[in-house]
């Protein structure tokens, strides 16, 4: 558990050093200490409290110390829900939703909003949620052709794409289809990952997992969602349930890679779910605390 709270804390010292970066950049306040190139080519800038591979000018996404915008709100999902689930921490947890909403990245504002709904079960914060959404694109709609304008990394990654007839912010599509095509050859097993990478690439999307492992490969990859849910069901905890679910949605796009972070921060969040069930089955009294991480009956 300990791990994990130092986990979340981390995410949200990337988050206010990338909001507070955005900020000082829009206004022409901070410049990049030096550039370099990710492992993937592409060249990324180092801003001192962030870096980024996404820079227009003065305006960024800023992507913390992760190799993208992505990837900071994708882990930054996960602390939402570690935080949900272990330390209810209701400021940590507003201040790190309003933090990622400046990666600018759609699986987040997707994710966020089934977080709303689903996890904290509240309606209101929703539509509170959706008032303010309506209002940003208000704003960015007036900032349009200016010096400020941000219509391309907001609303604009919604808009379709009159060439090509995808939504123009859809970067997976492409790659899914490759994906599939591969996936239908051999859908029990799937085509294994060095016959997958000699073809093309074809990673990040829904059916990565299955062109490459087929559909026995996902059961085993996401074994440890899958418990999670089943212990959400079976103990009756919905929060357990739906941040399964929520995380589910999230490796669609951005799905399970065997590197040092996916397992080591999927299996700690399952191993806790479950020892934090088995500690509350030993309370005599259903109510509990919270206590720095801790369980205690009360």
């Amino acid at each position: 558990m300990g791990f994990l709270n130092i986990y979340r804390w981390m995410i949200l010292f990337f988050a206010i050093g990338g909001t507070i970066t955005f900020f000082l950049v829009l206004f022409d306040l901070l410049d990049p200490f030096f550039y370099y190139t990710n492992q993937d080519g592409r060249v990324a800038a180092f801003y001192g409290l962030t870096c980024t591979n996404a820079f227009y000018g003065t305006i960024i996404r800023y992507a913390g110390f992760f190799d993208e915008p992505g990837a900071m709100a994708y882990w930054g999902v996960f602390a939402l829900i570690i935080n949900r689930l272990f330390f209810y921490d209701t400021k940590y947890e507003k201040y790190l939703m309003i933090c990622l909403a400046f990666t600018f990245s759609m699986a987040y504002y997707i994710q966020l909003c089934l977080f709303l709904f689903y996890v904290k079960n509240k309606f209101k914060a929703l539509l509170v949620f959706l008032a303010v959404v309506v209002t940003l694109i208000f704003c960015v709609q007036l900032m349009k052709d200016t010096d400020y304008d941000i219509s391309a990394l907001t609303i604009g990654r919604f808009e379709t794409n009159s060439r090509t007839g995808d939504v123009a912010g859809d970067n997976r599509s492409e790659l899914s289809k490759l994906a599939q095509e591969q996936f239908l050859k051999a859908p029990i097993f799937g085509i294994g990952a060095i016959r997958m990478n000699e073809i093309a690439y074809m990673a990040d999307n829904p059916f990565e997992i299955l062109a490459k492992d087929g559909i026995v490969g996902e059961l085993v990859t996401y074994l440890p969602l899958l418990l999670i849910f089943c212990w959400g069901i079976k103990k009756r905890r919905i929060e357990c349930l739906t941040s399964a679910l929520i995380l589910f949605v999230g490796y669609q796009q951005r799905p399970f890679h065997v590197d040092l972070v996916h397992p080591i921060i999927l299996y700690a969040l399952t191993i806790s779910v479950l020892l934090e069930i088995d500690v509350q089955n030993e309370c005599n009294n259903e109510k509990y605390i919270y206590s720095d991480g801790d369980i205690q009956c009360e």
